[in-house]
């Protein structure tokens, strides 16, 4: 019977099953049947009629395995079970599958493929019997096996290759098909289709049922266009109403036979082509043929020549032209046509029929040769000498101007290169000159023009000769022509003064007397008479006016005094000085004066503040920080006016100080800090001193500063106690918090910082006993054992700096006794710190309470085959009490582990009734053991003592089990996943040997020696040398290749074997299949390698059909063709399974004229070409053949507006050859260009030559000057003809020959402009006329360039000659400008006039007061006095020389926010309107602007206005406001949430806490520490020996300090304190839940952790705002993915939300909760890339983690064994002294007192920062832990006492000092956590040098000892101390 309930089991795999279970029946393969003869009580059974498969008909389709029938039998004896069965005939085709579930029934399945064309019925004999007759019943039933069209068709006899006449007529039959299908009735009928060219041919079917048809023309055929045809014919069989068709492709060829009905063609001939002149005759000058164009039976060709009498012949036969008469260029009938002759040659065929001829034109040009030179002329006359002028310094490219009515001009009336020349001017004269053209064709008109003006100075030469030359520029002969020209230079003023020196340099003391001499400049000029007369006609610059010029002596004085000559303001003054020769209006000329202005002493020196501030310690001869006054003297600094020197005025104690040269301020004599506190006040100790600053100027001046100085005070009283020694008595059993006895000292200081006392215990109270910091009480510590019994020896020698020996102490009878000594500390730091000592006694009495106690259990181990009942262990507990009566009880079974470390669970194995315990401790054996379900399990075994005192006592052990294997199992075999699990099965591929085993046989074995061994079974002899095992590894290997063909696949099997005794073993089958490979290439059967067709061909049409065949089979043997796209180019493309090659593009024989395409024929290409597929190529040049598609094209690209010709020109100039060009087939009509004129308003005037487009003038272009356009037409001789027009703009223009005229103003107008017109003022209009027209006669205006640069000043409209503005004016600066203004025509050569214009500028007021600097700065502490002058605005200076001008008064524009300074507008002093308030507004930036008008009334606005550096008249003041303490640091919450899990390691960050001080720097500085108590709600009652939470006192962050048991479930609720240096503090409540695992949801983003930490806080916020919830952040790590391995891409932030109630959301909450919120917060996910939300894992490591873990360990365990024998007796001698050691070093020295806020990450304990002499360290204040629980139960906890013994926190600087004190080296301080930032630098890491040390005495120097205020307002006052 079969097993239910397997799900894994499909209903084939149970009948398959079923099958297999009834095969030794079918068979007979069992045992034998008994025989019984029937007997009169039973029925023989029979076959049901209705169920006997008679005549049963079945598919041949259907699939082996598939159940077709059901049998059925009848019985009357219900009892009997019927089996079926078939025997002998049609037992391989089905066998019968009986079912003892359904006795009466059997199932009939098929076992055989059928086939209805091999057999198309099987007779089946069936059985069928009860068990009982002596023989079955016996029936014979006939299966028919129905057809399927399953065959394909069959094409027999019939021809690859038919043949047709060119001139076939339509519905002729080419040929007959014949084709057969092996099916039956309408699957075995055969129709016939075409593929391909279904246009011209046409497949018939004639008759189904016989399978035959025709191939009939339906089309036009012409051997031409296509001699042959490939058709692919289809036979189908059925009929298409079928589902299922299968077809059969036959490929025939049909081959065109041609006719005689083509004329001939020309295949070469040239369209145009050149002969030169002298060319003898015979020459041959080009050859054509002609083809018929019946290319299958081509005629012969003759040749001849249209026109008869032209000068060329032909050969008949060949074809050949050649010259048969003299040519003659010049001769009249060749001139008109530009030596062009058009010959028309006709090709006719012999034997051919009337009209079977063609014509193509040849156009030959006559070429030119060289018989003329080049010549000069005047027109039309020959001219060898040529006379011009020019004026000296034109300007380069300056015309020089011929003679009269002289129009110079060269020709050569050769053409082509033979009338090229260059034109060149001779000798040193081309240095001076251009002669231009440069390159000419024929004939040109040429100008001469300056090339360098330098050489045209009248002064110099006067005229110059030079010879030009016309010179052949590409012929051999060089033929050359030259003509002389003379050139006169024509004089001009050209001759500037010139000073000597061009700059002065003189001094001048400032404030001079008016009528000072200054100096006297003088000016030469070269020219002569009125030219060479200097004049001195003016000075300029800024100051110019307070000078005077003497216009013929040049000498300079002072006009007139003022403040303006002041040194410090204008150190130096400078002058322009102006000189023009020809009497002063001619050219002009400056010079460049410095003037020097020498100090005078006139200023006083300036300290840089009017207040200083400096730190001094009494006694102390130096400043905490070097003081340093400086002051300036605005005087010249190189003079003694500007040395400055300090003193110190006298005042009280100014004789202990002295000052530098250097401005140093130092202490001579020391200051006692008491006795300056008495003479100011009792709190403080400051003194003002007056420093003195004095020039070395004749007379001296001064200034005076004030140095103010804070006197800070020493510490020099220490405490001291009212006892030298204290004694006290405290029982054995007294609770923590007991007061033992009380220490009191005092300290004659009074100061608060010095004078106030706290205790500590220095040493000796071994943890027992603790002291309040401040009163002094000495209490039991929280968690001390008095027990004496469990107590070490005791250490009672005290070593200390003022211990002088044991006091004296009280005796008590039997009591152990304890001595510590306690030191008083007063508030001096380090060595300064000063204390006092005194020795306490404590006797304890003792208390009977010890508990039981086990020792260290091994590891025991049992056979899995145990008896039960067996002892296998004896428990044994230790107590030192007497009368201890211990029993033992087993607790809990536990942590039952298989082999593979996986937890058993106790539904699946009840482990935990395998074991008992007897009372008096004996392990017992329960219940049979099983070692492959659990191999290790723990006991948990309790012993409890009855005759406990004290309450009960108990003590708990567990025992670790370990059960030892015995070999039980059979080995079990490992299938490759996704497999059955029944079988193996591989492939290999044929002809090819792996290098490395198949694959591998793995079994295993649930024992624990899993060593397999494997043999091959039930392999084939014949393929036995072909494979072979490895019997350790199970890898098979093949030893030979197998051929597929040979080897389908291989079945064998495998056994393995396990290692054990008695050795067990399993057998698998095997199954290995032979996979084919591709190693036949295709085959090329038809693929021509020409093809031609026309560049007009359609889309879509046929270019040719290519076939290959391949041998292969399968996929490897089906070929797909395809086409290299580099060879298409887009324009052709092959059909993937025909072959059939088609166009696809626009074919165009003038961008390709032919291609050669590659086809591949390729296998295996179902999903492309891959390694596996082969390809062979062939490649098929494809020729276009032109047509008459593309007009001619004219390139006129060189004519950018039109061709321009001179109205000199005359008659028959060719001045243009029309470019044109036709994209078709070269040197045929269709190329082939003719030109004509078909409109255009120049037909009168201009023409074309039509062979060659040279356009040229009809008649002389006199007068007649204008715009023309001629229309020329290109037409080329295609059919049809095609052909372009493009219209061509001829400018004839007019010949320059006068220059513009100046007619407004006259020369040497004076103009006037007011110096304040603004830019853009329109100041004089300038006209010009010109006699010409056109563009000759039209004038444009420029201002030339000048030696002053006047011309920026200006500038001119060129067109209308308006003069305006284009610079401000200043006539301070400037009073006059001179412009040469130039008039130029248009023309070509282009004519100008130059002339002088002066333009005097205007006085107006206009200088406004200018501020010497553009910024200046004050300092002011916040809260000055309001109405308190603070500074003073510099001063403005006021460049107008008017005395009404001169006033300046000063107002504030902008940036005077709440009006909060005020500016007196005369004295320029600042004062403070407002109370100034920093962290209101730090900075202002006031807009402060000097005005003459002081009636101006200032915008008022209060926002700052920007600066412009043009404006001197404002100025930007800054005034920074100094920060005073005056703001507490506030929180950025009320309430801060986190969470932690108690997985949680020690020391990992919790959350971390922000606050916020609005002040800066050093009063910015916040540090952080609990308040109180931390409030404890927990499931279950948990003692904390330290604070569960820490909080580093400098970043906030919160730290946990304590290790969870995994059973705890709650919070945890304190307050925290942030304080400034100074005390100003703000609270907040922090809650911390406990969290669970799953308690915890995962957003998983993208980005590293250190990327999310940033945004983190804001993701918090947006979820908190959407869902409602308090959202905590708890961690921020990397992503580890599915397979446990990290990925640095992703980070997961994980999270926990609490609802308003207070109580953590579940997991599955909040991840719904988010669900329905997604379209809100969809947005939120995208903008932080959130991939994924889901419950928080717990993470553990992998298992390699885990295996390299172990070796660690192992590894670690090694070493440390051997460390812990050598070291184990000095650990014992030392412990006590260590102990003591170790605890003091890892206490904090400073730190709150009710947390470890000060607690830094590398002051954790275990380190040992405080092993130095005066250490100090403190711990935290006790504390009591609340538990709640649901009934609000609370019970105390207890704790360490070295965590009760604090004092109050440092501030940063005292932190700094004491560590900077205590830990000299950097080195000794290592972080602890990785998590501290490492941009942010530990000040533990960092020595604090003197420049960081704040100042004594003033805010920032906190006392240590000032007091903590908690929330209440109330001030914490138990400090607890312990021993250092």
């Amino acid at each position: 019977m079969l097993r239910r309930g397997v799900p894994s089991f499909g209903i084939g795999k149970l009948l398959l099953v079923s099958f297999l279970h009834l095969l030794p029946v079918v068979y007979g393969q069992g045992p034998p049947a008994i025989l019984v003869p029937a007997s009169a009580s039973n029925t023989i059974p029979r076959f049901d009629p209705n169920s006997n498969m008679d005549n049963f008909a079945i598919s041949e389709d259907t699939p082996v395995g598939t159940i077709i029938y059901t049998l059925r039998g009848v019985d009357p004896d219900v009892n009997d079970v019927l089996t079926f069965g078939v025997s002998g005939e049609g037992a391989d085709v089905v066998e019968v599958i009986n079912n003892r579930q359904t006795p009466r029934e059997a199932k009939v399945r098929l076992i055989k493929k059928l086939d209805r064309e091999t057999q198309a019925s099987h007779l089946i004999r069936l059985t069928l019997t009860d068990g009982i007759i002596s023989r079955p019943i016996i029936q014979e039933s006939t299966i028919y096996v129905k057809d399927e069209n399953d065959e394909v068709p069959t094409f027999v006899d019939y021809n690859s290759t038919y043949y047709v006449r060119e001139d076939a007529a339509p519905g002729t039959v080419i040929g007959f098909l014949s084709a057969t299908d092996k099916d039956a009735g309408m699957y075995g009928m055969v129709r016939f289709d075409e593929l391909d060219n279904r246009n011209t041919f046409r497949v018939e079917t004639l008759n189904p049922n016989t399978g035959t048809g025709r191939i009939v023309l339906v089309g036009s055929l012409d051997y031409e266009t296509k001699p042959m045809y490939q058709l692919r014919i289809l036979a189908i069989d059925a009929t298409p109403t079928l589902s299922r068709q299968n077809t059969a492709t036959l490929a025939v060829v049909v081959q065109v036979l041609d006719v005689q009905d083509t004329p001939p063609h020309f295949v070469l001939y040239p369209s145009v082509t050149f002969v030169p002149e002298n060319v003898p005759i015979g020459k041959e000058v080009f050859n054509v043929l002609a083809q018929d164009g019946d290319r299958g039976k081509p005629n012969q060709m003759a040749y001849s020549l249209e026109p008869p009498n032209t000068p060329f012949a032909i050969d008949q036969q060949t074809g050949v032209v050649y010259v048969s008469q003299a040519l003659d260029r010049e001769a009249p009938y060749l001139r008109s046509t530009g030596g062009a002759i058009v010959l028309t040659v006709v090709a006719a065929e012999v034997s051919g029929l009337p009209g079977s001829s063609a014509s193509v034109q040849v156009t030959v040009i006559i070429e030119d040769s060289n018989d003329n030179p080049p010549r000069f002329y005047n027109g039309d006359e020959p001219l060898d000498h040529y006379f011009g002028s020019v004026t000296e310094n034109s300007p380069v490219g300056a015309l020089v101007t011929m003679g009269l009515g002289v129009v110079p001009r060269v020709y050569d009336p050769d053409q082509g290169i033979n009338g090229s020349f260059a034109l060149s001017i001779l000798g040193a004269a081309s240095n001076i000159f251009d002669i231009t053209p440069v390159a000419v064709v024929n004939e040109a008109v040429f100008m001469i023009r300056v090339r360098n003006s330098s050489y045209l100075d009248y002064e110099v030469i006067k005229q110059y000769q030079f010879v030009i030359m016309a010179q052949e520029t590409f012929t051999p002969e060089h033929f050359s022509g030259t003509a002389t020209v003379t050139v006169n230079v024509t004089d001009i003023n050209d001759n500037p003064p010139t000073f000597s020196p061009d700059v002065y340099e003189v001094h001048m003391k400032e404030n001079p007397e008016p009528g000072t001499h200054v100096l006297r400049v003088q000016a030469y000029d070269s020219d002569s008479g009125d030219f060479g007369t200097v004049w001195y006609t003016g000075l300029q610059g800024k100051y110019a006016e307070y000078f005077k010029l003497d216009a013929f002596t040049g000498d300079i004085t002072v006009l007139k005094d003022g403040e303006v000559f002041d040194r410090e303001r204008m150190p130096e003054v400078y002058l322009t000085v102006e000189a023009r020769d020809n009497l002063g209006n001619g050219n002009r000329a400056t010079a460049q004066i410095r003037i020097i202005l020498d100090d005078v002493n006139d200023n006083a020196p300036v300290f840089d503040m009017d207040l200083y501030e400096a730190t001094l310690f009494e006694n102390q001869l130096a400043f905490l920080r070097p003081v340093i006054v400086h002051a300036t003297d605005r005087d010249d600094q190189r003079s003694s006016n500007s040395k400055v020197r300090y003193a110190i005025a006298p005042t009280p104690y100014a004789d202990h100080f002295a000052v530098n040269p250097n401005g140093e301020v130092i202490v001579v004599k020391p200051l006692d800090y008491e006795a300056v506190a008495a003479l100011y006040n009792e709190s403080s100790a400051v003194i003002d001193l007056q420093v003195v600053a004095f020039d070395a100027g004749e007379p001296p001046l001064s200034s005076t500063t004030t140095l103010k100085i804070f006197l800070q005070d020493e510490n020099d009283s220490g405490p001291e106690f009212l006892q030298a020694t204290y004694a006290g008595i405290v029982s054995e059993s007294a609770t923590p918090g007991t007061v033992v006895v009380t220490v009191s000292a005092v300290d004659a200081d009074r100061s608060n910082l010095y004078g106030r006392i706290v205790y500590r215990v220095e040493r000796g109270a071994q943890d027992k006993f603790v002291i309040d910091a401040n009163t002094g009480v000495i209490t039991l510590a929280s968690g001390a054992n008095l027990d004496k019994d469990v107590q070490d020896s005791y250490d009672l020698t005290v070593r200390l700096a003022r211990f002088t020996g044991p006091a004296a102490l009280d005796t008590v009878d039997d009591a152990e006794r304890y001595f510590f000594q306690v030191v008083a500390l007063d508030g001096g730091f380090g060595s300064d710190q000063k204390t006092g000592t005194t020795t306490v006694s404590i006797a304890v009495t003792d208390v009977n309470n010890k508990p039981p106690t086990f020792p260290l259990m091994a590891v025991v181990e049992v056979p899995e085959d145990v008896a039960v009942g067996s002892v296998i262990w004896k428990v044994e507990a230790k107590d030192p009490d007497l009368s201890a009566n211990l029993v033992y009880t087993l607790l809990n079974v536990t942590d039952a582990l298989s082999e593979l470390m996986v937890p058993v669970r106790k539904d699946d194995f009840n482990y935990t009734a395998c074991f008992g315990l007897t009372s008096d401790g004996k392990l017992y054996v329960a219940s049979p053991l099983d070692r492959e379900v659990f191999e290790t399990v723990k006991v948990v075994v309790q012993a409890q003592d009855l005759a406990s005192e004290t309450g009960p006592q108990t003590a708990t052990t567990t025992i670790s089990l370990r059960i030892l294997d015995v070999n039980d199992n059979d080995p079990f075999f490992v299938y490759p996943p996704g497999s059955t699990g029944k079988f193996y099965e591989s492939s290999v591929i044929e002809n090819f040997l792996p290098t490395s085993p198949l694959f591998t046989i793995v079994a295993s074995d649930k024992d624990k020696d899993r060593t397999m061994s494997y043999t091959l079974e039930n392999l084939l002899p014949s393929v036995q040398d072909y494979l072979t095992i490895n019997g350790e590894t199970g890898e098979i290997t093949l030893l030979k290749p197998l051929d597929r063909e040979q080897y389908t696949w291989l079945n064998f099997s495998v056994r393995a074997y396990d290692s054990g005794k008695p050795r067990r073993s399993s057998v698998a089958p095997v199954y290995l299949f032979v996979i084919d490979v591709n190693d036949n290439n295709p085959n090329f059967t038809f693929a021509p390698s020409d093809v031609t067709i026309r560049e007009d061909a359609r889309i879509g049409q046929e270019l040719t059909i290519v076939h290959a065949t391949d041998p292969d089979s399968g996929e490897y043997g089906q070929i797909a063709y395809t086409l290299d796209p580099a060879s298409a180019f887009g324009d052709f493309a092959i059909d993937k399974d025909t072959g059939r090659i088609t166009v696809t593009g626009k074919l165009d024989r003038e961008s390709r004229s032919s291609y050669s395409l590659v086809v591949n024929a390729i296998d295996a290409y179902e999903n492309g070409f891959n390694r596996e597929s082969r390809k062979t190529s062939r490649t098929i040049r494809v020729t276009i053949e032109d047509v008459n598609d593309n007009a001619p094209v004219i390139n006129a690209d060189d004519l950018t507006d039109c061709i321009r010709l001179i109205e000199t020109d005359g008659a028959a100039t060719q001045f243009y050859t029309i470019r044109a060009s036709d994209a078709d087939q070269p040197n045929s009509p269709n190329s082939e260009i003719e030109f004509r004129v078909v409109g255009g308003n120049g037909t009168d005037l201009f023409e074309v030559a039509p062979k060659f487009g040279i356009m040229s003038t009809r008649v002389a272009l006199s007068r007649k000057y204008g715009n023309y356009s001629l229309v020329v037409e290109a037409r080329d001789h295609g059919f049809p003809s095609l052909s372009t027009n493009h219209t061509f703009n001829i400018c004839v223009a007019d010949f320059n020959d006068n220059a513009p005229v100046f007619v407004q103003p006259f020369e040497n107008t004076t103009i006037t402009v007011w110096e304040n017109a603004t830019v853009g003022t329109q100041v004089v209009q300038i006209r010009a006329t010109d006699d010409d027209v056109g563009d000759n006669a039209r004038v444009k205006y420029s201002i030339l360039v000048d030696q002053n640069f006047d011309y920026q000043t200006f500038k001119i409209d060129e067109d209308s000659g308006w003069v305006t503005l284009a610079k401000t004016l200043d006539r301070e600066r400037q009073k006059q400008y001179v412009l040469l203004v130039d008039a130029h025509d248009m023309g070509v050569p282009q004519r100008n006039t130059m002339q002088r214009f002066v333009i005097r500028v205007k006085d107006i007021n206009d200088n406004e007061p200018v501020f010497q600097a553009a910024r200046q700065e004050f300092h002011v502490t916040e809260n000055y006095p309001q109405g308190q002058v603070f500074g003073k605005i510099a001063e403005a200076l006021d460049e107008d020389g008017d005395e009404e001008n001169s006033q300046v008064c000063y107002f504030i524009l902008s940036g005077n926010k709440d009006d909060a300074f005020s500016l007196d507008k005369v004295t320029r002093e600042l004062r403070a309107q407002i109370n100034l308030d920093r962290e209101t507004t730090a900075v202002y930036n006031l807009t402060v602007k000097a005005s003459s008008n002081c009636a101006f009334q200032p915008p008022g606005a209060q926002m700052p206005i920007p600066l412009t550096s043009k404006d001197h008249s404002v100025m930007q003041v800054v005034v920074t406001l100094d920060d005073v303490n005056d703001n507490p640091p506030r929180f950025t919450r009320h309430v801060f949430t986190a969470g932690v899990t108690v997985e949680s390691k020690y020391g990992s960050r919790v959350t971390k806490l922000t606050a916020i001080d609005a002040d800066v720097r050093e009063n910015a500085v916040v540090t952080y520490a609990i308040l109180g108590d931390i409030e404890i709600s927990l499931n279950v009652p948990q003692t904390f020996k330290d604070p569960p939470f820490a909080v580093d006192k400098d970043s906030g962050e919160v730290f946990l300090n304590t290790k969870f048991t995994s059973d705890l479930k709650g919070y945890f609720n304190f307050s925290v304190v942030a304080k400034d240096k100074d005390g100003l503090q703000d609270t907040a409540q922090v809650f911390i839940y406990l969290l669970r695992a799953d308690q915890r949801v995962q957003f998983t983003l993208f980005g590293k952790p250190e990327d999310i930490i940033g945004i983190e806080n804001s993701l918090r916020d947006v979820l908190s705002n959407i869902t409602g919830a308090t959202v905590n952040i708890d961690d921020v790590v990397t992503h580890i993915d599915e397979t446990g391995s990290p990925n640095e891409r992703l980070s997961d932030v994980l999270m926990h939300f609490v609802d308003p109630s207070g109580m953590i959301m579940d997991t599955d909450l909040v991840i719904n909760l988010i669900d329905q919120m997604y379209d809100r917060l969809e947005s939120v996910f995208k903008d932080y890339n959130i991939i994924e939300v889901q419950r928080a894992v717990a993470r553990e490591p992998s298992t390699n983690e885990t295996t390299v873990l172990k070796g660690m360990i192992v590894g670690i365990t090694l070493g440390l064994l051997l460390l812990l024998m050598v070291s184990i007796g000095l650990f014992c001698s030392q412990r006590r002294r260590y102990t003591r050691k170790l605890r003091a070093a890892t206490a904090l020295a400073y730190s709150s007192t009710d947390s470890t806020a000060g607690l830094h990450p590398t002051e954790v304990p275990g380190t040992n920062l405080h092993q130095y002499e005066g250490s100090n360290p403190v711990w935290l204040n006790s504390y009591v832990e609340k538990w709640s629980k649901e009934t609000d139960e609370v019970s105390s906890g207890s704790k360490s006492s070295l965590d009760d013994n604090c004092v109050p926190p440092l501030n940063a600087y005292e932190e700094q000092v004491r560590k900077t004190t205590f830990f000299g080296d950097d080195n000794l301080i290592k972080p602890l956590r990785s998590s501290v930032s490492p941009n942010s630098v530990s000040t533990f890491q960092k020595p604090m040098n003197n420049n960081d040390r704040p100042k004594r005495g003033d805010q920032q120097y906190n006392n240590i000892y000032e007091t903590i205020e908690d929330k209440e307002g109330k001030y914490i006052a138990k400090l607890e101390s312990t021993e250092l």
